[in-house]
């Protein structure tokens, strides 16, 4: 559970697609990508770029971000 807490605050605080890590008001934002993003990590064939992946189609096609950089996620996963 506290790994899964840590992915959590890591999607909030850094991986922060929209700008949000500031606002507690805001604070379940990224929880639906929370479960996926968390069984990427926890399989043994997954690779940071399959996390990286994930969290960069979650931002610019969910969310319709155009400039989201793959180096960001990267980076994250």
């Amino acid at each position: 559970m506290e790994l899964y807490r840590a992915v959590d605050e890591v999607l909030y605080y850094r991986w922060d697609p929209i700008g949000i890590g500031d606002d507690v008001w805001a604070r379940d934002e990224y929880y639906g990508y929370l479960p996926h993003t968390f069984t990427l990590l926890m399989n043994e064939s997954s690779h940071p770029e399959d996390i990286a992946a994930y969290l960069h189609k979650m931002a610019t096609v969910n969310m319709g971000l155009s400039a989201h950089a793959i180096d960001h996620d990267l980076n994250i996963a």
